[in-house]
């Protein structure tokens, strides 16, 4: 069995409907067909659905609402997250204040993708389940890194940060300040590391200030067409 998720379902949309199953189909990709890993009863008056067979919880998800025929009366057409990935997502975009729904500077693809390549270089982490729950502050120093090295070199998306005052940054001060940042993050982690070699990882959140380092991509104006 693998870690249980979680996936919620708008059932008001259903009222007056015979709903009685659910079919969850697991997908690697927002863009995967997915493929069919449980099938689950869906109880009146209750808006989810629950299994513990997916192979990795911040893998993508597809329902189909069957009635008690096990005909099919609702299919989504664009796959969703699990609560549980998409918990981790908003604490990552809390961490980097990419917070505005409306126009994300990461999509929630992208941030999976950041939180993967931190989770295998802390630890060769390639299940997400697998993360202890205090380890996701180190995961969350990871992200930042990555974030400060888009910020510092991806000029066609991230064309200036206003700061307060309403000045800007211009491109070669954006570009020298999150490589200045990154390259400290850099320095920080390793420091983190080497303490929580010695002390184990109880104490990781007395171990991390990250005041200093502070990202707010909520402020960048950026162009991803």
């Amino acid at each position: 069995m693998g870690k249980k998720i979680r996936i919620y379902i708008d059932v008001n949309s259903l009222e007056g409907e015979d709903y009685k199953f659910v079919n969850i189909y697991e997908c690697s990709s927002p863009e995967d067909v997915g493929e069919l890993i449980d099938t689950v009863g869906l109880k009146a008056g209750v808006d989810y659905v629950e299994s513990t067979l997916a192979n990795d919880p911040f893998n993508w998800f597809k329902l189909s609402i069957l009635d008690s025929n096990s005909a099919p009366i609702f299919e989504s057409e664009v796959p969703i997250l699990a609560e549980f990935a998409q918990d981790k997502i908003d604490y990552i975009r809390r961490e980097i204040k990419d917070t505005n729904v409306n126009e994300p500077a990461f999509s929630d693809a992208e941030i999976i993708d950041k939180i993967r390549l931190a989770a295998l270089r802390y630890n060769k982490i390639r299940n997400l389940s697998e993360v202890p729950e205090n380890v996701w502050p180190i995961i969350s120093v990871l992200v930042r890194i990555d974030v400060c090295y888009v910020l510092a070199y991806d000029y066609a998306k991230y064309l200036r940060l206003e700061i307060p005052g309403g000045a800007a940054l211009s491109k070669d001060e954006l570009y020298n300040h999150y490589l200045n940042v990154a390259e400290k993050l850099e320095v920080y982690y390793n420091n983190i590391m080497d303490s929580l070699t010695r002390k184990g990882t109880q104490g990781i959140e007395d171990e991390l200030d990250l005041g200093e380092y502070e990202i707010n991509v909520s402020k960048m104006l950026y162009d991803r067409t």
